[in-house]
């Protein structure tokens, strides 16, 4: 039977590869059903039903390795998410072990990002230099006071106050943390672009922090975004120091 555009039908194509298969053993369709999607969807069909006639188990379909892989990225990137959500938003660990694991997860994603950026600007052409902090860290214990005691001191109690200001308008914790991150993230933009899109990120952890740790007191709050802040902080100078 040919369908409308003159190809046979699936159903007399699978006849046909039963016709042709019935006579092999069964070790020998073992050997085409592991061939997976090079071999055709009705030669499957086809073996199925040899099978089943013959009353022998049968193992499921071989994937597609470009499915399996995917399907393995879509599971990592799921697990991933819900670890980094479990973790941010749910208070269920010490204090310290919290802040030491949001060092790296507010500052890796951060550098990844700036760096990503500027790679993309540059293979675009674009000048970076004017869109990069007109500032230059310095490892003096000057900067090491302005940078890791009382800039994060100071912001994370503008960040407390804007979070408070914020509940009133946002009430998700995701969706509040999400949005303090792109206030912070354009605050410190205006002093280079390039820190807008690091910044947010790092400033989503920091939210998030103080949000979730609300939960048991207003100085635990205040703890778990200052402290993460301020190590993350100091990583950056130590590694500006150590590079000069």
């Amino acid at each position: 039977m040919l369908n409308m555009r003159g190809d046979a039908a699936p159903r007399d194509l699978t006849a046909g590869f039963k016709e042709q298969y019935s006579p092999c053993s069964s070790e020998y369709l073992l050997k085409r059903r592991a061939l997976g999607s090079e071999l055709a969807s009705e030669a499957h069909d086809a073996i199925e039903e040899i099978f089943r006639e013959r009353g022998e188990h049968l193992p499921p379909r071989p994937q597609a390795y470009e499915q399996v892989r995917d399907g393995a990225n879509t599971l990592l990137f799921k697990r991933a998410r819900e670890w980094v959500g479990s973790f941010l938003f749910s208070p269920r660990r010490p204090l310290w072990r919290f802040c030491l694991v949001a060092v790296p997860l507010a500052l890796v994603p951060s550098l990844f990002i700036s760096g990503l950026l500027l790679l993309v600007l540059k293979l675009a052409g674009v000048e970076t230099l004017r869109l990069l902090p007109s500032f230059s860290l310095q490892l003096t214990w000057t900067w090491l006071a302005k940078v890791v005691l009382i800039g994060p001191i100071l912001e994370t109690i503008v960040l407390a106050v804007g979070i408070w200001i914020l509940r009133w308008f946002v009430k998700r914790p995701t969706h509040l943390a999400g949005v303090s991150a792109v206030l912070w993230g354009i605050m410190h933009g205006l002093d280079g672009p390039i820190r807008a899109f690091g910044t947010g990120w790092s400033f989503f952890v920091f939210s998030a922090a103080y949000i979730s740790w609300r939960q048991q007191s207003r100085i635990r709050a205040y703890l778990a975004a200052l402290i993460p802040h301020s190590l993350a902080n100091l990583c950056v100078l130590l590694s500006f120091g150590l590079l000069e």
